[in-house]
């Protein structure tokens, strides 16, 4: 009889472990270090990474940043509410889980007029603030270069920076779920036909630019018409750090 009793609550102790550790698993990865406030969409962050924090002081909207090699991102989509700015399928709550999409021009902080008078898609490859937050700009192509190369290079930074849930790639076997694996807390979201494209403030001409565009498991770099929406990433500046 004692013995039955000894292994009756030997069960019951381990069941226990195993609902609490369930519990906290949930916990820890979708909500404990979860969404600042704000929903996660199901898409956890990884709870491997120290992020940091970024506040724009425009509007106070919190974001989540990664440092990354030498440079510092942001953890998720740019979601200023910038004139002539939209939302992923006119939804104010896909804006909360992709960001908002900008053109070119907007993105970059150019005024079109000035810019197409003056050939100013000639200009030298600088840092532009653009839509970014102060002490934050639009990456230039030799960034999102840079940060394609520390996570392993372009055939592979797809899958190290997309998220952990979300992507898919199909194969002969059939559809593979959640291809991603974050690695480096960078977080990319898949769009609805699993991509995703993000700006450069890099020129490509005069009506084209340099756009950064991911699948379920690389990165190209290519040019981009300048009158798409696309999102947005920006990198913390040198001097800010």
């Amino acid at each position: 009889m004692m013995r039955s009793s000894f292994w009756l609550a030997l069960i019951l102790l381990c069941l226990s472990l195993l609902t609490s550790c369930r519990q906290y698993t949930a916990t820890y990865f979708e909500n404990r270090l979860g969404d600042l406030g704000r929903k996660t969409y199901g898409i956890p962050w990884n709870p491997f990474i120290s992020y940091g924090t970024l506040i724009d002081v425009r509007d106070g909207h919190t974001y989540r940043t990664v440092k990354i090699g030498r440079q510092t991102w942001m953890a998720e989509n740019l979601n200023y509410n910038a004139k002539e700015s939209s939302c992923p399928s006119n939804s104010e709550d896909s804006c909360g889980k992709y960001g908002r999409s900008y053109n070119w021009i907007l993105a970059t902080g150019r005024s079109q007029s000035v810019y197409y008078k003056s050939e100013g898609w000639k200009e030298r490859d600088t840092i532009r603030q653009g839509v970014c937050p102060a002490d934050w700009h639009v990456p230039r192509k030799t960034e999102w270069e840079s940060l394609v190369n520390q996570v392993g290079g372009d055939s592979i930074a797809g899958t190290a920076l997309n998220s952990s849930h979300g992507w898919f790639n199909e194969s002969n076997q059939g559809r593979i779920q959640n291809v991603g694996t974050d690695s480096f807390g960078f977080r990319n979201i898949p769009e609805v036909i699993q991509y995703a494209v993000f700006w450069s403030s890099s020129d490509d001409g005069p009506s084209c630019s340099i756009g950064v565009r991911f699948d379920d498991s690389s990165v190209v770099i290519w040019g981009i018409r300048k009158s798409d929406y696309r999102s947005v990433r920006c990198v913390q500046n040198e001097q800010a750090k």
